[in-house]
């Protein structure tokens, strides 16, 4: 049976601007000389839960990752709820996504199993986003559009 380790991830300045953080650790599950993504990036762009990385250690007890081996399919999506939350999180987890927050109330990390359909969460998160409840950014998107 395989074990998850947590891994901090030092983050650098892209084209969205400064993090407000600056690392992100995230649950990773050593295969075969690589790391398994175990939970939703909340601030790395163009990664997944169950993704598989190759990573390289860039400080005291901090990583990088230098190249993304496979990717798993699924999405992920981040929100910023600017009104109920616990409707909007209880409505995607309807849908079958599984919903992370970490270090701001507002903010959540939204994985979609490449199992599941995209049209349903892609027309309820369009709808939010157009009675501004949300804003949204695909950060790692690998579903189909609708």
């Amino acid at each position: 049976m395989s074990k998850s380790i947590k891994i901090r991830f030092r983050l650098q300045e892209d084209e969205l601007g400064p993090y407000p953080v600056r690392v992100e650790s995230l649950w990773c599950e050593l295969v075969d000389g690589y790391y398994k993504i175990k939970n939703v990036p909340m601030f790395m762009l163009n990664l997944a839960y169950g993704d598989l990385v190759d990573i390289e250690e860039v400080g005291d007890n901090e990583f990088q990752i230098t190249e993304v081996i496979e990717t798993s399919g699924n999405s992920t999506v981040w929100i910023q709820i600017n009104t109920e939350r616990n409707k909007i999180i209880d409505k995607l987890k309807s849908l079958k996504c599984q919903v992370e927050s970490g270090a701001f109330e507002e903010l959540c990390a939204i994985n979609i199993s490449e199992k599941v359909e995209w049209e349903p969460i892609g027309k309820y998160l369009d709808s939010l986003d157009e009675k501004n409840e949300i804003v949204a950014l695909y950060a790692s998107f690998n579903h189909e559009e609708y």
